[in-house]
Formats: C-alpha cells, sequence, structure tokens
C-alpha cells in the first residue's frame, strides 16, 4: 500500500512526511497573480506561532505489576526563547501501555503532536496544482529566502478551493436550494472581490471588472507546516465512556464449575452481547473486587459459573471492567432470607451439594455463631445451641459451645492444657487459672507425704510417687509475658507497644491438666486403661472404693506393699481358697498380740521341706530330717486316754512346686546422630522365644523393661519426622557407633551379687583377645624382616602361624556372640569385649595379604619370574637398574637400551612383555613389576591410529585381551579361591530366624550382616590380589563402570547392595561366584573402547605387537 492514503471525505492519512512526494512543479513563487504570468503563484503568506508544552509526561498503571511505577516523560526539541517552560502531564488511566518503549512512542507522539502545531503558515492564491498531503518549495520570498533548501520546503496539512465558472449570467441568478452562493460570496469578501469600501477606487474598478466581464474566478486557501518537522494530530476522539456500571453472568468451558486464573480474574457474558456463546471467549478476565487483599493475605470469594456480578468500568473506560460484586436473582436466590437475623458465608462443594459456612444469628437473647463442615458433619458452635436446616431455626440445644465431629478429633498444645469446669464469670481472669489445680496437688502431697513417713516409721514401703506429685504442683507455678504497657493507643504501633503486657501463669512441661470443682468421671461401656512409663499416683482424702464384677487382679515387677495406719487389713474370699507364695524367699508373719490360724471345718497343715520349729519360752518342737526334738527348760506334760510309743513310721507331704523367679532387664537408650534423644518414640522389642514386648521411651530416649526373656533382643522404633538441627541439616538415623548395650537383656537381683575369684567370661575373652594382638605384632615384625630374602619353607611357616591367628581370632569372635547369645556377658562388658575381640580378629586378617606374597615370591613360580627378569637386564642386581632400562624404553632410547641389555631391539619387547606377565601373575619381585609398568607405557613406534585403521585396531585389542584372560594358568587358581568363599554360607544357616535377625540388628560378630561383609571384602581383596589377571584396558574399563556405578572401583560395598534391594544372603552368594561369561565382559569391554579418545588405543597399541 502507498504510504499516503486518500478517502472521498478529503482526509488524508501517513505516519512519515518523508513519504510524502511533491507538487509539481515543485517551486511556487510569491507574487502576484496576472493574467500575463505564465505560472501560478501564491499572492498571500503569513505564519503563526503558539505557545506549546516544553514537556510531556503520561503515566499508569499496571495491575500485574503493582511497584513498577509506569511514568514517561520527553521534552521537546523545539527552542522557545525566553517563553515559561511549562509540562503537559496526562493520567491516561490504567494499564494503559504495558511496555516502557510502547510509552515512549505514545508520549513521543504526542510531544511531536505538540511540535507540529508550534508554527504553521497559512496561504492563498490561484495555484491550481495544489494536493493536500504533497509539499512544495517557496521561492521569492524575503524571509524564506535567506535559509537553507530545507527552510523553504513546505507540506501542505489543508486546502480549501473556491471556484465559480465565468458565464456573466451566474451573477444575476437568484441563490437555490443547495447552492454554495453563499460560501461563494464568503470567500469573495474575504479576498477583496466584493465592493466594500465605496471610496475606494481601485477596489471598485476591480470589483467593476469582475463583474461585467463575467463571475468566474479560481482561489486557493491552504495550511502548511514545515517538511522537517513530523506531522501528528492531536488527540481529538477520546474513548467511548460508560455512564454506569453493569451487571453479567460469570461464565466458563463447558461442564465447569469454576473457572479462575492465578489472579481469581473471571470471564463473564454480558446481557447486551449478542454473539456471546456464553463461555469463555465471550471476554477478557476480569478483577474481582475482594473484602480485602493482600500479599498472600486477604479475603478470596471467587465467582462462580452461573453467578450474577456487578460490573463497574474504570473512569468509564469500556477496555477496564471490573467486577464489584455479585447479586442475587430469581435463580441465584440466598439461602438466608426473610427475617433478616442470619449473617455470615456459605460456600459450595465444587461439583458436589455439600458446603462449608460460617453462621451468625442474632437473634435477642439467642445470640450464635455456627462454624460448619457438612464433612462428617464437623462443627463449632458457640452461643445458643439449637437445632438450624437452612433458613428455619429449630429447637434448643444448649448453652455454651459443642465441638463436635462425625470423624476423628484431637486437641493439641505443645506447651500444655488445661481442661477444667471451674468457672471464670464475664470472660474474666487469666488462660491458666492454676490456682484451684495446685491447691489440689498440694493437699495431695501433704497426705501422702504423711502417709509414706508412717509407712517407713512401721517397716513398710515409702511412697515414692510423691515427689512426682511435688513436681506437678511446682509446674504449675511460673509466669511469662512481657512488661510495660500503658501509652498512646491511637496508632497500630502504639497499640501494639501499649497493649498485650503483662505476666500470666504458665507451665513449665507440657502437662495435661484435668480440674472440676464437683467432680470428674470416666464412663465407657468397654475397656478403660491407664499407661504411663513412670509413676501412678492416686491420692484421695477419703475412700477409695473398686468394685470388679469378675477379677481384680494386680501385678508388681518389684513390691507390693500395703499399709494402713489406724483401722487394719482385712482380706476375705467369699469363696474358694486364699493362696499366698513367696516364691524365691521367705514368708513372714508378724503381729504384735495374737496371731490366729483357724481351719473351722477342716484341717491345718504345716509342712517344710527342711525344718518345722515351734518355740515359745525356751521350749521347743523341732521337726526336722525324719526327728522330733521336743525340749523344754521346764516341765513337758502328756496327757491323753490313750498313749502309743511303737516303731518308726513316716507320712509323705508333696510339696507344691514353685516357678523360676530370675527377673531379667531390657534398658533402651535411643539417639539421634547428634546426640539428641528420640523423646517419646514408640517402640516394638522382640525377644528370641517369639515374644514382644510394646511402649513409649521418656523424653530422655529411654525405658526400661523388666521380666524380658534373656538373650538379645530385636527392638523398631517409630519416631515422629526427624527434628532440624541449626544448621539446617536432617538427623535423620540413629547415632552410629557400638552395638547399643540395651539391645541386649541381662538378669537383674534383688540380692548382691557374690565376688567370684575367677575371671568373668568377658575379662577371659578380653584376656585372649590381647594375647592374639601380642601375637599379631610378632607376626608383623617377622614378616617385616627381611620380606623378599626369606626361603619358601620360611615363608610357609610363617603364613601357617598367620593362617592359625585368624582361625583362633575367629572362634573368639563365635565365642562372643555365643556368650551374647545366652546372657552370659551383657551391657558395657560386652561393649569392651567386643571391641578387643575385633581389633585382634582385624590385625589378624590384615597380616594374610602380606603372607601370601612372601609365600608366591619365593616359589618355584617367583624364580621363574627373576630369571625371565634377567634376560631383560643381564645381570639383574637391583631395582635402580631395573628402572634405569625401564625409563630407556618408555622414552624411547630402545638402542641404549637394548646396549645396556646385550639384546637386539627386535628381541626387548617379547622378553619385557614376558617378564611383565610372569611377574604380575604370580606377585613377583617389585623390580619386575616396576618395569613391566614401564614397558606397559612404551608406544608402538610401528603403528599409529588413524580413522581408516581404528576399528580394526580396536578389534584386534579385544580378541588379544580376551585370548590373554582365558588362557591365563593362574585363572583356575583365582576361580577355586571365589569358590572357597561359600564357606560364609554356612555361618547364615546355624542360627534361628530370630537369632539372625537380633544379630543383624546388634552388628554382633557372625550376624548375616557380618558375614556379608567379610565375604563382600574377600572378594574385593582378591580382586586387589589377582588384579594383573585381568589386563590394563579392561581393567580400566571394570573400574570405570565400578565407579560410575557405586562410586568405588573395586565395586559396591554390603550397605550399597542392601540399599539395591540385595538380601545378606545373596550377597554371600554373589561374593562366592566366580566371573561371568569372558565374552559378556568382553562385549562390553567392546562399546567403552568404541568411545575412548585415539591417545587411549596409541598407549597399549603395543600389546598387539607380534600381530600382522
Amino acid at each position: 500500500m502507498p504510504p499516503v492514503h486518500s478517502y472521498v471525505d478529503g482526509n488524508i492519512i501517513t505516519d512519515d512526511v518523508d513519504t510524502c512526494t511533491p507538487v509539481s512543479p515543485q517551486q511556487i513563487r510569491f507574487h502576484r497573480q496576472d493574467a500575463t504570468e505564465t505560472e501560478d503563484t501564491i499572492t498571500q503568506w503569513r505564519g503563526v506561532r503558539r505557545l506549546q508544552p516544553k514537556r510531556v509526561t503520561v503515566g499508569s498503571f499496571d495491575y500485574k505489576q503493582p511497584p513498577l511505577e509506569k511514568r514517561t516523560t520527553l521534552d521537546t526539541q523545539d527552542d522557545q526563547g525566553n517563553l515559561p517552560e511549562t509540562e503537559l502531564y496526562d493520567y491516561a488511566g490504567e494499564y494503559y501501555y504495558h511496555e516502557f518503549d510502547r510509552g515512549e512512542r505514545l508520549v513521543d507522539n504526542r510531544l511531536e503532536a505538540h511540535e507540529s502545531r508550534a508554527k504553521r503558515f497559512y496561504g492563498a492564491g490561484g495555484i491550481r496544482h495544489l494536493s493536500t498531503g504533497a509539499w512544495f518549495e517557496l521561492t521569492q520570498h524575503s524571509r524564506h529566502d535567506t535559509g537553507g533548501g530545507e527552510e523553504r520546503e513546505f507540506l501542505i496539512l489543508g486546502l480549501s478551493i473556491h471556484a465559480e465558472n465565468s458565464l456573466p449570467m451566474t451573477a444575476q441568478l437568484k441563490p437555490m436550494p443547495g447552492s454554495l452562493q453563499t460560501e461563494i460570496q464568503a470567500a469573495k469578501e474575504a479576498h477583496g472581490l466584493t465592493q466594500e469600501d465605496p471610496e475606494n477606487d481601485t477596489d471598485e474598478a476591480q470589483a467593476d471588472a469582475y463583474r461585467t466581464g463575467g463571475t468566474g474566478h479560481f482561489l486557493i486557501d491552504f495550511e502548511a507546516q514545515r517538511r522537517t518537522h513530523a506531522f501528528r494530530n492531536p488527540l481529538r476522539h477520546p474513548r467511548p465512556v460508560v455512564s454506569g456500571p453493569q451487571t453479567a453472568i460469570i461464565v466458563g468451558p463447558e461442564g465447569e464449575e469454576v473457572y479462575s486464573d492465578h489472579l481469581n480474574r473471571v470471564k463473564a457474558h454480558f446481557h447486551w452481547d449478542r454473539q456471546g456463546q456464553r463461555n469463555d471467549h465471550d471476554s477478557c478476565w476480569l478483577r474481582v473486587a475482594q473484602n480485602n487483599a493482600g500479599t498472600q493475605w486477604g479475603g478470596v470469594f471467587t465467582p462462580r459459573i452461573g453467578q450474577e456480578v456487578l460490573v463497574d468500568f474504570l473512569e468509564g473506560d469500556v477496555d477496564r471492567p471490573l467486577i464489584t460484586g455479585r447479586i442475587y436473582n430469581g435463580e441465584q436466590t440466598p439461602e438466608w432470607h426473610s427475617n433478616g437475623l442470619f449473617s455470615g458465608f456459605k460456600s459450595k462443594t465444587y461439583r458436589g451439594g455439600l458446603f462449608n459456612e460460617l453462621v451468625l444469628d442474632d437473634a435477642t437473647d439467642q445470640e450464635r455463631i455456627k462454624l460448619n463442615s457438612e464433612q462428617k458433619k464437623t462443627q463449632l458452635n458457640l452461643g445458643y445451641l439449637i437445632h438450624q436446616q437452612g433458613n428455619f431455626r429449630g429447637a434448643f440445644r444448649g448453652t455454651g459451645f459443642d465441638l463436635r465431629t462425625d470423624a476423628y478429633g484431637s486437641v493439641r498444645a505443645n506447651k500444655g492444657l488445661y481442661l477444667t469446669s471451674f468457672g471464670q464469670p464475664e470472660a474474666a481472669g487469666e488462660q491458666l487459672e492454676l490456682d484451684p489445680v495446685k491447691t489440689q496437688l498440694d493437699a495431695a502431697y501433704e497426705l501422702k507425704n504423711s502417709l509414706s513417713n508412717s509407712a517407713t516409721a512401721h517397716n513398710a514401703e515409702a511412697l515414692t510417687a510423691k515427689d512426682n506429685l511435688k513436681t506437678a504442683s511446682d509446674h504449675t507455678t511460673p509466669t511469662y509475658g512481657r512488661s510495660g504497657g500503658g501509652g498512646d493507643q491511637t496508632s497500630a504501633q502504639g497499640a501494639t507497644d501499649g497493649g498485650g503486657k503483662g505476666q500470666v501463669k504458665g507451665l513449665d512441661a507440657p502437662w495435661l491438666h484435668l480440674a472440676s470443682p464437683a467432680g470428674i468421671t470416666l464412663s465407657t461401656p468397654e475397656s478403660l486403661h491407664f499407661a504411663q512409663t513412670h509413676d501412678f499416683s492416686a491420692t484421695t482424702g477419703q475412700d477409695m472404693n473398686f468394685s470388679q464384677g469378675k477379677n481384680w487382679v494386680a501385678a508388681a515387677r518389684e513390691k507390693l506393699s500395703l499399709f494402713v495406719e489406724k483401722a487394719g487389713i482385712k482380706l476375705f474370699a467369699g469363696k474358694q481358697k486364699v493362696e499366698i507364695q513367696a516364691q524365691s524367699d521367705n514368708l513372714e508373719l508378724t503381729s504384735k498380740q495374737d496371731n490366729t490360724t483357724t481351719s473351722t471345718e477342716s484341717n491345718i497343715d504345716l509342712a517344710a521341706a527342711e525344718e518345722v520349729l515351734l518355740v515359745s519360752g525356751g521350749a521347743y518342737v523341732r521337726i526336722k530330717g525324719g526327728n522330733i526334738e521336743l525340749h523344754a527348760p521346764g516341765k513337758v506334760e502328756f496327757f491323753g486316754a490313750m498313749k502309743s510309743f511303737t516303731g518308726p513310721t513316716q507320712q509323705a507331704y508333696e510339696l507344691p512346686p514353685l516357678p523360676d523367679t530370675e527377673n531379667t532387664q531390657l534398658k533402651l537408650h535411643h539417639t539421634y546422630g547428634n546426640d539428641e534423644p528420640v523423646a517419646l518414640a514408640q517402640y516394638q522389642a522382640t525377644f528370641p522365644d517369639g515374644s514382644t514386648r510394646t511402649g513409649q521411651l521418656d523424653n530422655q530416649g529411654k525405658a526400661t523393661l523388666d521380666g524380658v526373656p534373656p538373650g538379645c533382643a530385636f527392638v523398631d522404633y517409630h519416631t515422629q519426622p526427624d527434628p532440624i538441627n541449626p544448621e539446617g541439616k536432617p538427623w535423620n538415623k540413629p547415632k552410629e557407633g557400638p552395638p547399643d548395650i540395651s539391645m541386649l537383656s541381662q538378669p537383674s537381683s534383688s540380692q548382691p551379687e557374690e565376688e567370684e575369684e575367677t575371671l568373668s567370661t568377658a575379662e577371659q575373652l578380653k584376656q585372649k583377645a590381647g594375647q592374639y594382638n601380642q601375637r599379631a605384632t610378632d607376626l608383623r615384625e617377622q614378616l617385616n624382616n627381611n620380606p623378599d630374602g626369606k626361603s619358601h619353607e620360611e615363608a610357609l611357616a610363617l603364613q601357617d602361624q598367620v593362617t592359625q591367628l585368624n582361625a583362633d581370632t575367629q572362634q573368639l569372635r563365635e565365642d562372643l556372640n555365643e556368650a551374647a547369645r545366652s546372657g552370659e556377658i551383657t551391657g558395657s562388658d560386652l561393649t569392651d569385649a567386643l571391641y578387643d575381640v575385633d581389633d585382634a580378629a582385624n590385625r589378624a586378617n590384615n597380616l594374610r595379604p602380606e603372607a601370601a606374597r612372601q609365600v608366591q615370591y619365593a616359589s618355584p613360580n617367583g624364580q621363574q619370574a627373576r630369571e625371565v627378569a634377567e634376560l631383560v637386564v643381564p645381570g639383574f642386581g637391583t631395582l635402580t637398574d631395573a628402572k634405569d632400562i625401564a625409563q630407556l624404553l618408555s622414552t624411547g632410547q630402545y638402542g641404549a637400551a637394548a646396549g645396556m641389555t646385550g639384546l637386539a631391539i627386535a628381541s626387548i619387547f617379547p622378553l619385557a612383555r614376558a617378564a611383565r606377565k610372569v611377574g604380575r601373575t604370580s606377585d613377583a619381585a617389585e623390580d619386575v613389576a616396576s618395569a613391566a609398568k614401564r614397558v606397559d607405557e612404551v608406544p608402538s613406534s610401528s603403528r599409529v591410529v588413524t580413522a581408516s585403521n581404528r576399528a580394526e585396531l580396536e578389534q584386534q585389542l579385544i580378541s588379544r585381551l580376551g585370548s590373554d584372560i582365558k588362557n591365563n594358568p593362574l585363572r583356575q587358581e583365582y576361580e577355586a579361591k571365589v569358590a572357597e568363599l561359600a564357606k560364609y554360607q554356612q555361618g547364615l544357616t546355624d542360627h534361628s530366624i530370630r537369632d539372625k535377625a537380633v544379630a543383624n540388628m546388634a552388628n554382633l560378630p557372625g550376624s548375616e550382616k557380618a558375614l556379608a561383609e567379610r565375604a563382600n571384602n574377600a572378594r574385593r581383596q582378591l580382586g586387589v590380589e589377582y588384579k594383573n589377571l585381568t589386563p590394563e584396558p579392561l581393567r580400566d574399563y571394570i573400574y570405570d563402570v565400578n565407579l560410575k556405578r557405586y562410586g568405588d572401583p573395586l565395586g559396591p560395598n554390603v550397605d550399597v547392595l542392601a540399599q539395591r534391594g540385595k538380601t545378606y544372603s545373596q550377597i554371600v552368594e554373589s561374593a562366592s561366584r566366580p566371573n561371568p561369561d569372558v565374552n559378556k565382559l568382553l562385549d562390553g569391554f567392546g562399546k567403552w573402547l568404541s568411545k575412548q579418545p585415539d591417545d587411549y588405543i596409541q598407549k597399549h597399541i603395543h600389546l598387539l605387537d607380534g600381530i600382522n
């Protein structure tokens, strides 16, 4: 399209004056116009200057970026001399523009409009070729001829043409309807073509000539500006203004009930919209005025689809709609209506018929608040309680509050909770008004303390729980709060600083207090349970009665003490017998007065396994060992109708059997990695006989279980999410360290243990461990003495001693394990012994590799390795010689190396490889291994890796390495040693499943985990010992894969395998399994090798020497 557009209404549209074209001819003179002139001229010319603003500023607000102040200012470049500098500021409305570039463009357009109007020119004449939107050059004008060419170029902005034909009769015609006669006459008068001044002869003559010659004329009036200034029209078309708010219906996608975006904007359908489809395309996103709005706070009530809303328009701008309210209508009717008593909020379940609601009921003297969720009818009712169904106020239900739900409920207070029916009239008083509680606790303590003292004075047991009762009372006395108060509260800060000050009562620990002035009842048709880790204390000022429909069974772990200060003890059995047994110690019945034993209808039996002794006043009767002794300091009288003293006889009497009452304890202590206790954790302890005990740790992470089966116990803890330490790192596992002694149950007895002259089991084990440690120290010294100079027999003898020491320490571990399972050794004794035994076993195991190396070095294979080395280095005697030769080889000085060895260059490489192979696979002399390593680094002089031969060289390397590893004579030896690791599998079947679980948990010697670690470590050690069985490139591949998979070049440890789902049994079985198929290994190696750089292939290409 052309840059300048013309329209039939006379308007010209353009956005760049540089695209406007000149008139033709381009130059127009400022000159008189006469019939003798050959060109049209401008006969009138004037310039007009207007005062314009020096600066233009436009501002706007973008609700999507509220902190960003959108305000754009530009200054004019025109110099207005000494005129005052003025500014035009326009707040264009909200989100008038989004980007600052757009704002600058809008301001620039306004500024250009003012600059365009600052200087305008007006002209007239008979120029017939002028047109709006074109420009011309003005000549022969005294004010413009002195300037440059651009100063004389003017753009025509507006043009008025006045023309009349030359027929004389037109001047005589009367005006007709629609005639232009009035406009023609006005133009004539404006340019002096009519007789307006009779005294002006010139005008008269001119007008007379015009009349006599006809009425024809041609005249142009035009407006122009310099072409050097941009042309902009001022803003003359304001946006349409909406006179007031409207209502609309919320819409959205079909099938939806709620449709909004991240700002809770919605879309609406206006009633006047005939083309809308009542969906999410009917409007732009509309903001919603909420009752409160802030950063992550405020009120949110998003209009739902179908609701009628009130829409206002910011500054009346139809493009700036804003929803200011919601309106009920005939379809969307209110739930609460007519009586005006109910206020509040009621929501609606998304795609459902339920709801949440807050009801404020303002009925006179029946004020009420109801907070309700229809999910399981969960409600909080406050005040005057009634039944409410929708808009209907129902029957009275009570007063106060009612918190209820058909689901679960809980009340939590981290620092303490006080439930009481002691009142506080008019809601006055402190939150924790604990004076009634403290009064009761203090009274209970005084009574309990008095009875405790009386009990101990009468040889009964003290009431030790009284101290906890005192603690409970003391914990109700602390206060907390802030000091100060008063001051000016007319501001938010003043009210904050001045109010809320003072001290109130609190709690020193998170107690739960129940208090009532009338009484407390606990009632249930089922069971009622009291469970606590420490004391249970009950105190009553008067009677305490217990009634049972069936049995009353009481069991105490330690003592049962009953004391009555005044009125005595009565123990009656209406039916069945009364049994009293002391199953491990004495039974004593003592009274200050008479001691009467009566059988009203049957017998009294006195029986004893050893002796029956009756004593009074110095006389006694002793029945013992089948004899009866009757002694008296005074006379002995026998009265009877008949006395019989016959030969010996006896009567058997079966004594009732008594159970074994040895008591055992299990002490638990559970901590996080930072030594903080795992407070109040639930636990379950499982014992070797399959029985379990559950409970909860105290605030110190501890618990003591009495009367448990002897042996090891497996304890499973269930804790809350771990706390976060001050550094922000989670304490996500219990503290690592030696096995917790709490995992081992130990006997406890009320009788003092007799001192034994012989050493305990723990001391014996520790003593043996010390002896084995000394043996390990001695063997290490012997191994370090002349390590490569021993004979084969000497090396074998040392290896036998190392093997025997390992067997002894392993047996010591088994002895310790058995003692721990049987309970013979427990607690700190077990921990200390475990450390000593493990230390001895580890030191013994560490001797094995060096002992094996010395045996191999002194073996015939080692001698063969040195003989081959001597072929490479004649007269081989020192390590320095071998290193010198290897250095020459590695730096390419093959001639010098050949000179030192006396061999030809062609022979040096195969002999060096032979030395390397024999030396490494037999763990021979260090000098041979060192020289062989240097040979590995010698680049081949006969082959160079290129793009064309790389694939072939890779295949040759794979083939050569596969052949080497398959045909290596030490392969069978290595796999035989791997198979020997199956011995660890036998240890997996020696114990029961329960003992295995317990041992694994405590990480005891002989546990599945310990066996798996030993088997896995042994397999890794074999990998190190026989690493030269695998050629170096293959080792590089294996190390690289292991490092990426497990973070360890030697492969995974037991913990990694366990995390990947492997059982300890599977780990042991895998450790004793020979290597996988070599061909499968080579396939993976080939893929890995193809990704290595050319330098890696070049480094190992010497392995192909001898292959054509």
